[in-house]
C-alpha cells in the first residue's frame, strides 16, 4: 500500500511551466510526508529546467493550501471553489 504520491506535468502554457499534484493517504496527512514529497518535487524540477510550478487546491482545503505556502507558492488566481498557485523556480 503506498502513502503518497507526487508528481509535475509540464503543460502547454510553456515548456518550462509544469503542474504540481500530490496525494498523502488518509492516515499519513499533517505528518510531513506531503512537505518532504513536494520539497524533492521542487528540488527535481529546477534541476529539471522547470521555471514556474502551479498547482491547483480546492479554495476550502486549508491543508492543501497551507503546503503550499510553505514550500513558497503564492495565490495567482481564485475562482470559486478553486484557488491556483505558482512558485518561480528561477
Amino acid at each position: 500500500t503506498g502513502l503518497g504520491a507526487a508528481r509535475y506535468v509540464l503543460t502547454g502554457d510553456s515548456p518550462r511551466t509544469a503542474e504540481v499534484a500530490i496525494a498523502v493517504a488518509d492516515e499519513w496527512q499533517g505528518q510531513g510526508l506531503g512537505g518532504a514529497m513536494l520539497a524533492q518535487l521542487i528540488r527535481h524540477a529546477r534541476e529539471a529546467g522547470v521555471e514556474v510550478l502551479t498547482a491547483m487546491a480546492l479554495a476550502e482545503n486549508r491543508g492543501s493550501i497551507a503546503l503550499l505556502r510553505s514550500q513558497g507558492f503564492a495565490l495567482a488566481h481564485r475562482d470559486g471553489a478553486t484557488a491556483d498557485y505558482r512558485l518561480e523556480l528561477r
